[in-house]
């Protein structure tokens, strides 16, 4: 599901180095499976998670803006959860693991 989307031409605060790319398997909602790249790095991110989801903020370049990824872990519970709360709410609930 994407909630929304905007093109953002921006630095990454952290950014990601091209030598930690590595394959990964995405499961699309239909159940099948497709092979990725999957981007990593060790930085301290704010973060947060619940029941039926972890969620990420990965700020940008001068700390201004911040994107923030929400991975639902149940597809099925998350989409019930959304519907009963908030993605505002659910931002708000980030916090440094």
């Amino acid at each position: 599901m994407l909630v929304n989307a905007i093109a953002l031409d921006a630095p990454w605060e952290f950014p990601f180095d091209p030598e930690r790319t590595s394959s990964g398997i995405f499961t699309r909602s239909d159940g099948t499976t497709v092979g990725v790249p999957v981007m990593q790095y060790d930085e301290f991110l704010p973060s947060g998670y619940g029941e039926d989801y972890e969620a990420i903020e990965l700020p940008y370049g001068g700390g201004a803006l911040s994107m923030v990824v929400v991975e639902p872990l149940n597809l099925s519970a998350f989409e019930a959860a959304r519907r009963a709360v908030s993605i505002r709410s659910r931002c708000r609930l980030l916090r440094h693991r």
